[in-house]
C-alpha cells in the first residue's frame, strides 16, 4: 500500500470515527436550532447555549478539517511528485485550512455568551458566513486554475502524452479487423 493510499485510508478511518462518535454525543434538544418565531417550519440557531458541552461542535471542525485534508489529498493523486509541483498546491491547501479554520473560529465567536444580539456583518454577511461564502467558496476555483494552467507539467508532459499515442496507434495496428471495425464504429457515433 502506498502512503498515499494509507493516508487516504486513515482520513476515512478518522472521518468516520468522527461522525460515529457525533452520533454517539449530544449536546442536549437543541442541536438542531430552535423553532423560528415567523416560520413554524424552520429552525433558527439561537444563542450559543446549545453548544454549552461543546461535542458537536468541536466535532463538526474536525470532521470539516479532515474533509479538506482528504480533498486536497484526493486532488493531488495523480500529480508527479517533485517539489515545484507540490508547493503551490499544498500552498493552496493550507490556505483552503485556514480560511476553515477562520471561519470555525468566527462561528465560535459569534456564539459567545458575551456577544450583542446584532452580528457583525462583513459584506452583508454574518462574519462566519462572509468566510464561508467568499473565502471557502472561491478556494476550489484556485485548484481548478492551477490544474487548467499546470496540467501539462503536474499531469501529463507532452513525452508521456507522445508515449500513451503511440501505444494506442501500436493496440490498433495489432487489433483484428472485425474489433477495429467496432471500434471505427463506436468512434463514429
Amino acid at each position: 500500500m502506498t502512503n498515499h493510499a494509507r493516508l487516504v485510508f486513515g482520513l476515512l478511518l478518522a472521518i468516520g470515527l468522527c461522525l460515529g462518535a457525533a452520533l454517539l454525543f449530544t449536546d442536549g434538544t437543541f442541536n438542531h436550532g430552535q423553532i423560528h418565531t415567523d416560520h413554524q417550519d424552520m429552525n433558527q440557531g439561537g444563542d450559543g447555549d446549545r453548544h454549552a458541552s461543546g461535542h458537536i461542535l468541536w466535532l463538526g471542525e474536525a470532521w470539516g478539517g479532515l474533509q479538506i485534508i482528504l480533498f486536497v489529498t484526493l486532488l493531488s493523486l495523480g500529480m508527479r511528485r517533485r517539489r515545484n509541483h507540490i508547493l503551490p498546491f499544498a500552498l493552496v491547501g493550507l490556505a483552503y485550512l485556514g480560511i476553515f479554520f477562520f471561519m470555525c473560529r468566527a462561528y465560535r465567536h459569534s456564539i459567545a455568551p458575551a456577544m450583542a444580539p446584532d452580528p457583525a456583518l462583513f459584506l452583508g454577511l454574518p462574519v462566519p458566513a462572509a468566510w464561508m461564502i467568499y473565502g471557502l467558496g472561491g478556494i476550489p476555483l484556485v485548484f481548478a486554475i492551477l490544474y487548467c494552467v499546470n496540467f501539462d507539467r503536474w499531469v501529463l508532459d507532452p513525452e508521456d502524452h507522445r508515449t500513451f499515442l503511440d501505444a494506442v496507434d501500436s493496440h490498433r495496428r495489432h487489433v483484428p479487423a472485425a474489433s477495429q471495425d467496432t471500434i471505427d464504429q463506436v468512434e463514429a457515433d
